[in-house]
């Protein structure tokens, strides 16, 4: 897996790129291509992607997956 960093404007881009992707894979019957964004608290990256989210017409659901003990916890 690689890391990218990215500034915000850098990082809308690429989330509005992979939502257009997601859309034609799932078109498609693929799976689409879930991200992952680290960075230091407030940094503002629930923010932007809750951004990005409306601009799309869709919903932003924010996991913090240091709270899953389990991988079936997330199904």
């Amino acid at each position: 897996m690689k890391t990218l960093k990215m500034n915000s404007v850098e990082l809308t881009k690429y989330l509005n790129h992979m939502i257009q992707n997601g859309k034609i894979l799932a078109e498609q019957g693929k799976i689409p291509v879930s991200v992952e964004i680290q960075g230091i608290p407030g940094l503002g990256k629930t923010a932007l992607c809750s951004q990005v989210a409306a601009q799309n017409g869709m919903k932003c659901v924010k996991l913090s997956l240091a709270q899953f003990s389990d991988n079936g916890d997330m199904l």
